[in-house]
């Protein structure tokens, strides 16, 4: 299986009798291998359509089309015969239907597959694109093609597989800070929290994210937290109302551990305000 997220066009140039070729990704598939996808010029809230990429050399019976939005609805469906034979290029327009037309900004997934029925990762190739529509112009959020079972297939399955974030730097010193860098956050808010064995400890932050579903989200640890420790930061995806997609990363403290000295001489002892009762600045979002 093969999977890109450019676009790559085989191309076979004929120079003094000699055939000269690009090497075709591997494929299961013998009867037709996908070479790249892109979203047609003409997409956007009222259509899906597709540039697909293939190889063709043998015989292939079977295509089907799926359009979804990221809120599980299906937008346009077909699967039907298809005259596909000793093709070699890109298809421009590849229809993909929308309907009812998607409200400005709604991410839209866009699914084909064409094959030799029955279709299987065996006899069949696919293509997908994720974007989000807008008069002012689509943003492509994700591009996949390869044989089938390679790519995602609704746009929920995609967005629920994007998210992701990284800690840079990923070891700090106590009063250090550090930025949580992340994608796949197509929701309104995008939140980060450090967490001590699941306890807040005051540091926490939410952005929104960027139409491409990036953002960073800058944080500075207390100067009091222990050193050669090792804190959580919770990564959230999600608007006001529910927590959509969550991670854990591991947050390394620098600097060694020194133990406190206790004076033991004395019964009086003053009572530390328990970890329980640190604030948490956590994302506005509750799910």
């Amino acid at each position: 299986m093969r999977r890109a997220t450019t676009a790559a066009l085989t191309v076979v140039a004929l120079v003094a009798g000699v055939v000269l070729a690009t090497t075709l990704p591997a494929s299961a598939a013998a009867d037709i291998t996908a070479t790249s996808v892109e979203l047609n010029a003409s997409a956007g809230c009222a259509d899906a359509d597709l540039d697909i990429g293939m190889e063709v050399p043998g015989t292939v019976d079977t295509e089907t089309g799926l359009t979804t939005n990221a809120v599980g609805e299906t937008l346009g469906e077909f699967d039907q015969s298809t005259s596909f034979s000793g093709f070699s290029g890109v298809f421009d327009g590849y229809g993909q239907p929308v309907s009812p037309d998607q409200p400005e900004g709604t991410i839209i997934g866009s699914y084909a597959s064409i094959g030799q029925a029955p279709l299987s990762a065996g006899t069949a190739a696919e293509w997908f694109v994720l974007y989000r529509c807008g008069s002012g112009g689509n943003i492509v959020l994700q591009t996949c093609f390869g044989d089938l079972g390679t790519c995602p297939s609704t746009a929920a399955e995609a967005v629920a597989g994007a998210f992701g974030a990284v800690l840079d730097p990923s070891a700090v010193v106590p009063g250090g800070t550090f930025d949580v860098d992340g994608e796949g956050c197509f929701d309104s808010l995008a939140g980060a929290v450090v967490l001590d064995g699941g306890t807040g400890i005051g540091v926490g932050d939410t952005v929104s994210p960027q139409p491409d579903g990036t953002f960073s989200i800058s944080l500075t640890l207390p100067g009091d937290v222990t050193p050669g420790t090792t804190l959580t930061v919770q990564v959230d995806c999600g608007n006001e109302v529910v927590t959509v997609s969550s991670l854990d990363l591991p947050l390394e403290v620098l600097g060694d551990a020194t133990p406190t000295s206790q004076d033991t001489s004395t019964t009086s002892s003053t009572t530390a305000p328990s970890a329980a009762a640190a604030t948490e600045v956590a994302p506005a979002f509750t799910g």
